[in-house]
């Protein structure tokens, strides 16, 4: 145990020296961090599960991945929030034998399950069935990808676009060659043997890279580098067509009709340039909020302290639906620079960001930013909370947990058989541990609002279930003067920076009984932007508080 200590506080010394803060800040206006908590692999992508456990994976090693194609196997856990705490039951470490899944695209499906396509195993589609907890191969893409990003449609089925990361790749069936670039959008049906997928919009994988009216790509290794880890919005026309918004890295913006297979550009991103491995997140429907970014992604040999940007904006695409244009205003700038950093909505609408580095050094803990900083999209203002112990980078990764707390893990994982921490080819900066944030609104010891029932007359495997445009009746206690409010928020999966699933709904308040409850409902403004999936349904405090969540699955039809 002395040796651990150690070992924590020299390690903790290493990273705060880039980012001390000013001032201890008090806990109940800048939250308060878990001790580190122990895993038995350093996750690279991980996703919620609406009977609140955690899927946390890594590659063919607990601590590395193999190479950009070819691993044959993945170490994962599935683990919850007071396992993780209480390090007890010990946390088994499991492998499944699949396609690697390091470097992937993840979408989390209308039932809970995490769809996990390409990457190492550059054309395979991976499904972590909810109700077994197994892992089964689906349909192979047309189109090998690596870095590639993902989203759910209205349409309940998934779009996944670029990734040139699968640099080389010839095709298993028809021995068919991949270079870079190229890599279109393509949409996933659910079906038998694990669904198909189908080109949908061609030339379209270019042009989310940048390379548009004939410019080059914004990255100086080119298309390889800037068709990665898109930010993709969903949502459903007037007209009644599927449709995406593409946010970034590259400056420029589309919309992606996948009804119609047409791309149209949506603008540039005001004077935000390209910003890969910034963070973009819907924090109420239509409407994102995004921050940092690199000017290139770079690698360990070009990019080693390269400055990262601070500047935040909010994007507002409510108008697309209507055929309208994209808003975008600066946000001013965060008070640290951030790339590979992590953006989530909170309960309440706050907006939390944590982790990154302020100059790019891949693999390493080198600038990484240990304060995280809280955005009031109300005031417009930037709070710096309370530090963590472990710089959180590249390879980390964020969730948002079922009582309101926030799950930081990994970081560092590389290209090697890394298996045990602190021992070669395991490299100090690779972190087989998380760590748990509990934000200003828990932390300042108001007592939590409690949600007692919520029924729609409708049920789903896990909670009830809310057709679009049904009514929600929440029974909740402790909401203070006023009443309480409700959000819900989707359950999630991240990797390398993106998380496409997250995304807050705030719900309308249609009419409150002392006796039967509060019935509530998504505003009917908001539609058009709200997928299929399990939500957590959060009861907020007059005070700000968030009771536990309750799980509530919202279906289209």
């Amino acid at each position: 145990m002395k040796f651990l200590s150690l070992a924590f506080l020299a390690l903790s010394e290493v990273a705060a020296a880039a980012t001390t803060p000013s001032r201890r800040a008090d806990a109940a206006t800048a939250g308060s961090w878990s001790p580190v908590l122990n895993l038995p692999l350093s996750p690279l992508s991980g996703a919620l599960l609406p009977d609140g456990e955690i899927l946390l994976w890594s590659g063919v090693s607990p601590g590395g991945w193999n190479s950009v194609v070819g691993g044959t196997q993945t170490n994962y856990v599935i683990v919850t929030a007071d396992q993780l705490l209480k390090q007890s039951p010990a946390i088994e470490l499991k492998v499944t034998k699949n396609p690697e899944m390091f470097c992937p695209g993840t979408a989390v499906l209308p039932d809970g399950s995490i769809l996990v396509n390409g990457g190492s195993g550059p054309e395979a589609t991976i499904i972590f069935n909810m109700n077994t907890k197994t892992f089964s191969l689906g349909g192979l893409m047309n189109i090998p990808r690596g870095y590639n990003a993902n989203t759910l449609t209205t349409s309940d089925q998934v779009f996944t676009i670029g990734g040139s990361f699968a640099r080389s790749y010839t095709d298993t069936r028809t021995g068919r060659k991949f270079g870079v670039g190229n890599k279109d959008g393509e949409l996933w049906t659910q079906g038998a043997n694990g669904g198909t997928w189908k080109i949908s919009n061609p030339g379209s994988g270019n042009l989310i890279g940048g390379i548009e009216a004939g410019s080059t790509s914004p990255d100086p290794e080119g298309i390889y580098r800037s068709d990665n880890h898109a930010w993709l919005f969903p949502f459903r026309s007037n007209t009644g067509d599927d449709m995406i918004f593409h946010a970034g890295p590259s400056a420029r913006m589309h919309t992606i009709n996948l009804s119609k297979g047409k791309v149209t550009g949506a603008g540039f991103r005001s004077t935000d340039p390209y910003s890969m491995n910034g963070n973009a997140v819907q924090y109420s429907p239509g409407r994102v909020f995004k921050v940092g970014g690199a000017p290139y992604y770079g690698n360990s040999n070009s990019s080693v302290g390269m400055p990262t940007s601070a500047a935040a904006f909010t994007i507002t695409y409510t108008d697309l639906a209507s055929g309208g244009a994209v808003k975008v205003r600066s946000a001013g700038n965060m008070n640290f620079e951030r790339s590979f950093g992590h953006v989530l909505a909170l309960p309440g609408g706050k907006i939390l960001i944590v982790g990154g580095q302020s100059a790019i050094h891949l693999f390493s803990d080198t600038a990484g930013i240990l304060t995280p900083e809280l955005y009031s999209p109300d005031t417009g203002v930037f709070t710096q909370l309370a530090p963590m112990a472990t710089a959180r980078n590249y390879h980390s990764l964020a969730l948002l947990l079922k009582d309101g707390r926030v799950l930081l893990a990994g970081g560092g994982a590389a290209q090697n058989a890394c298996k045990t921490p602190g021992v070669k080819p395991c490299s100090p900066s690779t972190h087989f541990n998380a760590e748990i944030y509990t934000p200003p609104y828990l932390s300042a010891g108001q007592a939590r609002p409690v949600i007692a029932s919520a029924s729609t007359g409708l049920t789903a495997t896990y909670g009830p279930r809310l057709q679009l445009g049904g009514t929600l009746t929440v029974k909740a206690t402790g909401c203070g003067t006023g009443g309480c409010s409700y959000d819900l928020l989707r359950l999630h999966a991240a990797t390398h920076s993106v998380d496409n699933d997250a995304a807050r709904v705030p719900l309308q308040v249609a009419k409150r009984d002392a006796t039967n409850g509060d019935q509530v409902n998504i505003f009917a403004t908001d539609t058009a932007f709200v997928l299929s999936g399990y939500y957590y349904l959060f009861a907020i405090a007059a005070n700000g508080t968030p009771s536990v969540a309750t799980i509530i699955q919202v279906t289209r039809t």
